[in-house]
C-alpha cells in the first residue's frame, strides 16, 4: 500500500517514514498533485507553523488536490499542525485560511502555574469514545506532545479522545469519515503511537 507523506516542510517525515515501513506500508514522498494521486492514503505530518505551512501547500499547488482526495475518500492522518491546518482559521495565524475541511479554530494553550508554553512532554489520554483508527482502548496510555495550540471544532462529535494541560481538557485526537488526526505525534509515541500508524494503514 502506497501511503503519502506530503512533503510542505513542515513535519517529521522520516520518522513516520519509518514507522510506516515497519508496519509493512510503503511511504512515498509527495510534493506535487501528481505524485498525491498515486498514493491510497495520505498523511499531513506537522512541526511547525500555520500561516507558513499554509503558504508552502499553496505553493505546491497541493491545496485543492488535497480537499478533492478526501471528498472522494481517500483515507487522510493529520499530525500535530497537520491536524490544526485541516480546520478554518488559527490563531497563530491571523488572516491566514487553513484547509476548512472540517469546521471550527485553532487556538493558543493557556497559561497556567507551573505550565510552559509551548507543551513538549509526554501526556496521556484520558477520555476516549470508539474510533477504529485508534485502535483498542487508549485511556491511560502516553503519547508525544510538542504544540503551542489546539483545535475547537465547531461539531463535537468528531472528538474522539482528549488530554489535559493545566486545567484545560483539549481535544488529542479527532475523527469524521474516512478523516483521522492527533495532536500528539504517533511516530514519536513508541509502542502506543505505532498502534495508531497500524491502525491507519489497516482501516
Amino acid at each position: 500500500m502506497k501511503i503519502g507523506i506530503v512533503d510542505y516542510a513542515a513535519g517529521n517525515i522520516s520518522s513516520i517514514a519509518a514507522a510506516l515501513k515497519a508496519n509493512g506500508a510503503d511511504p512515498v514522498i509527495v510534493s506535487s498533485p501528481k505524485e498525491l494521486q498515486l498514493c491510497q492514503k495520505l498523511i499531513l505530518p506537522g512541526v511547525g507553523s500555520f500561516g507558513p505551512a499554509m503558504g508552502r501547500l499553496w505553493e505546491l499547488d497541493l491545496v485543492d488536490s488535497i480537499r478533492k482526495n478526501v471528498d472522494k475518500g481517500v483515507p487522510l492522518l493529520g499530525i500535530c499542525l497537520g491536524m490544526q491546518i485541516l480546520f478554518e482559521k488559527s490563531e497563530e495565524s491571523p488572516g491566514t485560511a487553513g484547509l476548512s475541511i472540517l469546521r471550527g479554530t485553532v487556538e493558543r494553550l493557556p497559561l497556567y502555574p507551573n505550565f510552559v508554553v509551548p507543551q513538549i512532554q509526554w501526556n496521556k489520554i484520558v477520555s476516549q469514545s470508539t474510533s477504529s483508527i485508534l485502535g483498542g482502548d487508549l485511556v491511560g496510555g502516553f503519547y508525544y506532545f510538542a504544540h503551542s495550540y489546539y483545535v475547537i471544532p465547531s461539531e463535537n462529535k468528531i472528538e474522539i479522545a482528549k488530554s489535559i494541560y493545566g486545567d484545560l481538557e483539549f481535544i488529542s485526537a479527532i475523527q469524521y469519515e474516512n478523516l483521522w488526526a492527533t495532536q500528539f505525534h504517533p511516530e514519536k509515541s513508541a509502542g502506543c503511537g505505532l498502534n495508531v500508524i497500524r491502525s491507519f494503514i489497516n482501516n
